[in-house]
């Protein structure tokens, strides 16, 4: 039962040695990708350059816990979802118009 429970932690040690040594290879990659984008990035103007970042927010969320005892246990609450997502040039002076995304979950 020793040697069992033994094996166990050591394939469990191993799986997460493995992911870590992933997330280390993935990291570098995204390391080398950010060095190159700046030479790429200085050859337009400031004002072709846009951010763009989505905001996300659940803005009809219920309650997860409630002192009402008719609510029933194991129903799915609808969730409404919106995600708005802003762009701007990097010199600020120019935008686009702002992407509203609206689903039910």
């Amino acid at each position: 039962m020793a040697n069992l429970q033994s094996s166990n932690l050591d394939m469990k040690l191993l799986v997460i040695i493995f992911m870590v040594n992933h997330v280390m290879q993935m990291f570098k990659k995204v390391v080398i990708l950010l060095a190159k984008l700046p030479p790429i990035i200085k050859k337009y103007d400031h004002d072709d350059v846009f951010n763009f970042d989505d905001i996300g927010f659940y803005y009809i969320a219920f309650p997860c816990k409630t002192l009402n005892v008719g609510w029933p246990y194991g129903s799915k609450k609808k969730k409404y979802h919106v995600t708005l997502g802003p762009c701007v040039s990097t010199s600020h002076k120019d935008h686009l118009n702002i992407v509203f995304i609206h689903k039910l979950a």
